[in-house]
């Protein structure tokens, strides 16, 4: 075999080896860039060159961040991210965070030395005093918050009274709150929670935010919530039950809101016509109710 020959054959031979290098080496190239599958997990996926957010399997496709910075991106948790330049949130940026600074606090806050954000959305001025008290309040030197809604100017004299089946009451030194809106005329000094929405203070009683009319605080009591009663009336709902009994009155399934006294059944506030609460036998337990009829398990 000659030498052109040999040359030749040594060429074909390198050439058929490296084929194979080079379509992997393309495949890696095309494929190393390529957005995650619709059954991959929520979050960020950092390519060879490009920067992917995954909303979630049913909720929308993989997206390319435009404009990530690669070299810089540094993934915080499933919903934050940041680079050299900007703060992500779900893949979008969130307008003038700073990366050098930001962090993440109890959710749904983070903050920056310029800013605190509830879910990306900046709320506050004043991150150096900002403070999660408790699910749904927080507060900075200026301002009482309610999901990150100004409720008060007066940070400095913030109580957080307590929780009690969904129901949270707050105050600071004039205002009583109730889940962020203000009890309107309750005395923030002589203020109790009696249980639920229901609360008084020396002069009024109240449910939820507002006065009941002609409630008297001082026999006022919580049967079962939605009920309550004092020594005239019978309340569901803030709402007097008209000429009920509160002597007689009891409870008969409050998740149906079934009730009776000596001489009316009733549902909700209404009386259920045609029946007879001195006809049910003690022991019976009634299972719901309606306008018209009771219903009982024998």
């Amino acid at each position: 075999m000659n030498n052109t020959k040999r040359t030749y054959l040594i060429a074909a031979t390198v050439f058929l080896c490296l084929c194979p290098l080079a379509a992997a080496g393309i495949g890696y190239l095309y494929f190393s860039d390529m957005p995650p599958g619709s059954l991959s997990d929520s979050g960020y996926y950092v390519r060879r060159t490009k920067v992917y957010f995954h909303p979630g399997f049913g909720l929308a496709s993989p997206f390319e961040i435009t404009g990530a910075d690669h070299d810089s991106f540094v993934i915080l948790d499933q919903s934050y991210a940041l680079d050299a330049s900007h703060v992500y949130i779900d893949g979008s940026q969130i307008p003038d965070a700073d990366p050098s600074t930001f962090e993440l606090l109890q959710h749904p806050f983070t903050r920056d030395s310029r800013h605190v954000y509830a879910s990306g959305h900046a709320f506050s001025d004043d991150p150096a005093n900002f403070e999660s008290l408790a699910e749904n309040i927080s507060r900075d030197g200026k301002h009482i918050y309610w999901n990150a809604e100004v409720i008060s100017d007066d940070p400095s004299h913030l109580v957080v009274i307590g929780s009690w089946n969904y129901h949270t009451y707050l105050k600071d030194s004039k205002t009583v709150f109730v889940n962020g809106n203000p009890i309107q005329g309750a005395d923030a000094n002589s203020f109790e929670v009696i249980a639920d929405a229901y609360s008084r203070d020396e002069r009024h009683v109240f449910y939820f935010y507002e006065i009941i009319p002609n409630a008297d605080g001082a026999t006022f009591e919580m049967l079962e919530s939605p009920y309550a009663r004092d020594g005239n009336a019978v309340y569901w709902m803030g709402q007097a039950i008209p000429n009920a009994d509160p002597k007689t009155f009891k409870v008969l399934n409050a998740n149906f809101e079934c009730s009776a006294d000596a001489d009316h059944a009733y549902y909700q506030d209404q009386v259920i016509a045609n029946v007879d609460p001195s006809a049910l036998p003690s022991n019976i337990q009634v299972t719901s109710c309606s306008e018209t009829e009771i219903y009982t398990n024998p």
